[in-house]
């Protein structure tokens, strides 16, 4: 059986997470909530549980379509506003967080 090192690293190049390391964009979580990074699950590369004033919130980001189809890398928040899942772009941390915040991809559109 392999050591839990040798397993490591080969998820470390597998997934390439040093790779991932440098493109992940930082996040500036509001002060009022509560952010736990948490190990990965099923392929994703980071995962977050996030208590906001609104609830307990899952994101976490595939970068491979592992875990949804998006085809491109990309955050996955649930539940979102609708009580859905909601991705956004890697990049799109700006909707990330207003979709954390409570703001329906509806109320974003303007509808």
């Amino acid at each position: 059986m392999p050591s839990k090192m040798m397993l490591s690293a080969q998820m470390e190049k597998e997934f390439e997470w040093t790779k991932w390391a440098n493109e992940i964009p930082f996040i500036k979580w509001p002060a009022n909530w509560e952010v736990k990074a948490i190990p990965p699950f099923c392929g994703a590369i980071i995962r977050y549980w996030i208590m906001t004033p609104r609830g307990n919130i899952s994101v976490y980001l595939d970068c491979y379509d592992v875990l949804g189809y998006f085809g491109e890398p990309h955050w996955e928040v649930y539940p979102d506003s609708e009580d859905n899942n909601a991705r956004f772009a890697m990049n799109d941390v700006e909707g990330l967080l207003k979709c954390i915040e409570g703001n329906s991809l509806n109320e974003k559109a303007g509808e």
